[in-house]
């Protein structure tokens, strides 16, 4: 029997934090919430968006979010 593995290393879009609320279909208030725990690891949010490091420890975090398209990379070729 043939096992498949799959590379689940996905790359993150830097995105806002409206970004970020919308694909786990969350109100701002609860985004806050969760992510409270957290802010120490994520550091500061600067310039209106959280780096791809920064999302990759929230997704880590909350786990993968409904509308992952709205965060994972894809390049354009």
């Amino acid at each position: 029997m043939t096992k498949i593995i799959k590379n689940n290393n996905k790359r993150y879009k830097a995105v806002s934090k409206t970004v970020l609320q919308q694909s786990y279909q969350c109100s701002p208030y609860t985004f806050r919430q969760w992510t409270k725990k957290i802010n120490s690891r994520l550091g500061a949010y600067q310039g209106g968006l959280y780096t791809p490091k920064q999302v990759k420890i929230i997704v880590s975090h909350l786990g993968e979010p409904p509308l992952i398209e709205d965060i994972v990379y894809k390049p354009k070729f």
